[in-house]
Formats: structure tokens, C-alpha cells, sequence
């Protein structure tokens, strides 16, 4: 999540948090991010983890976690941990990290795709109005 550099922290948390309440499963979300906060690295695994033993779950069986929504104060608590320097600053550099790898280790069979220096040109454009902790947020 990238708050618009128009919003201030307080309006910025107010308006993440009322997103946040809507999700289905931010109360999953809310526990990895409490559990690996700063660290995009091992939460990603842990939910991939997750994912692939969920897959053997029946959909009732995963939904039943995810049915209550968060309260005001945890969709608080998870936007301000979400808009974090130190939550933000590592999360870009994962997703960098990741499209990197994926564009140079995954065979495309001619797909048309974006290469990471154009991704860093788009994703620079986008920041250019949101609050990115760090002067340059995605690595060379």
C-alpha cells in the first residue's frame, strides 16, 4: 500500500484502514504481517506454503477463518503496520526482486512482457505521487 503524498499520515491510515475492513481475508493478512513484519521474504513463503496445502482443503473449510471482518481498531493497527517505513521499504524492494527474477529465470515462450528496466521506469512514475520511504525505491 503507497498513500498518495496529497493525504496526510492520519487521513492516509483513516482511508487504508476503511479498504482494509472490506478484504476477506485481512484478518489472515493482518496475522502474516504481524508475524514476519519487515520480512515480505519469509511471509511470501509462509502464504505460499498455505496456499499449497489449502489447495486440499475444501473452499467452506478456508473461507470459515476468514469470516469475520476486521474491527475498527485492527484495521488500524494493519494499515498503520502496512504504511510503515519499515514495512514499505522492504515490501518494494521484494516485489523489485521478484519481477527481476521472474522475467529473468521464467521462460516467456514469446510472450510479451516487461522487462525490469521498463517495470522501474513505470513503477517510478506511479511513486512519483505516492509517499515511498528512500529516494530511489526500486534497486538497479
Amino acid at each position: 500500500m503507497l498513500p498518495s503524498v496529497h493525504l496526510g499520515e492520519q487521513d492516509a491510515v483513516a482511508i487504508h484502514a476503511g479498504l482494509l475492513r472490506r478484504y476477506h481475508n485481512a484478518r489472515e493478512v493482518l496475522t502474516r504481517v504481524r508475524q514476519f513484519f519487515g520480512n515480505p521474504w519469509d511471509r511470501v513463503s509462509a502464504e505460499m506454503q498455505s496456499a499449497f496445502y489449502g489447495v486440499q482443503q475444501s473452499e467452506s473449510a478456508r473461507s470459515m477463518g476468514n469470516a469475520e471482518p476486521l474491527s475498527g481498531e485492527e484495521a488500524t493497527e494493519l494499515a498503520l503496520l502496512l504504511l510503515s517505513k519499515a514495512h514499505t521499504g522492504p515490501e518494494i524492494q521484494a516485489v523489485a526482486y521478484a519481477w527481476h527474477g521472474a522475467i529473468q529465470q521464467v521462460a516467456w515462450a514469446g510472450m510479451a512482457v516487461l522487462d525490469y528496466e521498463s517495470f522501474r521506469r513505470v513503477f517510478a512514475c506511479l511513486a512519483s505521487s505516492c509517499r515511498i520511504p528512500g529516494d530511489s525505491p526500486l534497486p538497479s
